[in-house]
């Protein structure tokens, strides 16, 4: 059976990309885009380039395991990430400390993917006469599990992605994504009880 496989970590900033060059342009006059990052921070809460950039790389895995429990797809998913990083950018100013990058960062993520989707849906409409029309081919098999994955809501498939795909514990989740532990907790619960149920109706069924 084929198995549905999460999107390859890829680089989102790299040195010599316009990428960089675009960042280095929207740097505001008052505030530096060279060195006194952490300096930046405290006195007048900016990041400059380099070090927006040093932060991105060390979530970006994180990143794209959220933009992909949301989208589903890997043009989507880079879509998201790459918007989510400017908008992140022209924000950076609402960042009061930087150990606090990772949820803040997630945070912009997770809501641009939410506006990604209401727009999927306004705009997915297709006449029933053409949708008829249309020849589609069906899916190839997945894995219950996957499947079963798939079927549950964004912020569930985010955790559960997280934990048992890379590995986080309750409190790194909870550090990661900027949400009580408790909350992370109910959310496990409610994720491991819908798999549950989702796979013994599947199996039920065959």
């Amino acid at each position: 059976m084929a198995k549905k496989k999460f999107p390859q970590t890829k680089t989102i900033c790299h040195s010599d990309s316009s990428y960089r060059r675009n960042l280095k342009k929207r740097c505001s006059g008052g505030s530096s885009c060279s060195g006194r990052a952490n300096e930046d921070v405290e006195e007048n809460n900016v990041v400059d380039a380099l070090m927006f950039q040093a932060e991105v790389r060390r979530i970006e895995k994180l990143l794209y395991r959220v933009a992909w429990s949301y989208m589903g797809n890997n043009a989507d998913v880079e879509d998201a990430v790459q918007d989510a990083l400017i908008k992140a950018w022209e924000k950076r100013d609402t960042l009061r400390d930087l150990k606090q990058f990772r949820p803040w960062m997630a945070r912009i993520l997770t809501n641009r993917c939410r506006d990604m989707l209401r727009k999927r849906k306004k705009w997915s409409f297709i006449p029933l006469e053409d949708a008829a029309a249309q020849e589609v081919e069906p899916p190839e098999p997945d894995s219950p599990v996957l499947e079963a994955v798939g079927k549950l809501k964004p912020e569930l498939r985010t955790l559960v992605t997280l934990h048992y795909v890379d590995g986080y514990s309750i409190q790194e989740m909870a550090e990661a994504l900027g949400i009580p532990e408790n909350t992370v907790k109910t959310r496990m619960r409610s994720a491991r009880r819908q798999l549950g149920r989702t796979i013994l109706l599947e199996r039920g069924a065959e």
